[in-house]
């Protein structure tokens, strides 16, 4: 049997703690645990989304109104910590939405989101940037700008699908490394005059 790394056990039993918190309704120890926890925006939606689910059993409207705006607030939490280290450092908050945990079962911030189906959060700047690179396959515009002329966005996009030589100058295709395809293009012809090379040839007879 397999036994996990100490500081795992330790995320986990937080994490166990957080939840157990969160189903006993006792906020106010979630919210302490949460400024501790070294993954705060999973947390916190995770506590929105039962909150949520919860409220929807409750009979007590009192008690059903307070438990909706607890789940509001953490759906706040959330995003405001996505949105200020998407201001701060955009790729580590890139990173943040598809990284992968075992204490949550390996679900991506993007995908609790749309479960507890968090409109806020999915609608902040830096959720939008990811489902952008995600849907577009990493197709960027670059800004070209023209002394004092600037070509609009929309502009660029209409010129490109009914032309062909504007895509040569606004259109980027970046793989997941972040390498457009214009460097992989000078890689690959630069390994090929390589291995055309008759000094390289000369060198390997004599080896």
């Amino acid at each position: 049997m397999m036994v996990p790394p100490p500081e795992q056990a330790e995320r986990k039993a937080a994490a166990v703690l957080a939840l157990w918190g969160i189903l006993s309704y006792k906020v106010d120890l979630v919210k302490i645990l949460w400024k501790h926890s070294e993954q705060p925006v999973h947390l916190a939606l995770i506590c929105s989304v039962i909150l949520k689910n919860l409220s929807i059993h409750v009979s007590e409207l009192s008690l059903k109104n307070e438990m909706e705006k607890q789940s509001k607030e953490f759906s706040i939490m959330a995003t405001n910590i996505i949105t200020e280290g998407y201001d701060k450092l955009p790729p580590r908050a890139l990173d943040l939405l598809c990284e992968k945990n075992p204490v949550w079962s390996y679900k991506p911030l993007t995908e609790i989101a749309a479960f507890a189906k968090d409109h806020r959060f999915i609608a902040n700047s830096c959720c939008q940037k990811y489902l952008d690179n995600l849907f577009m396959g990493n197709i960027k515009v670059r800004d070209l700008p023209y002394g004092d002329i600037t070509i609009p966005l929309w502009l660029k996009i209409i010129l490109t699908n009914f032309l062909v030589f504007p895509m040569f100058l606004w259109i980027v295709f970046d793989d997941e490394n972040g390498q457009s395809s214009k460097i992989r293009l000078l890689k690959h012809q630069q390994s090929i005059s390589e291995r055309k090379d008759p000094n390289l040839e000369k060198i390997y007879l004599l080896n």
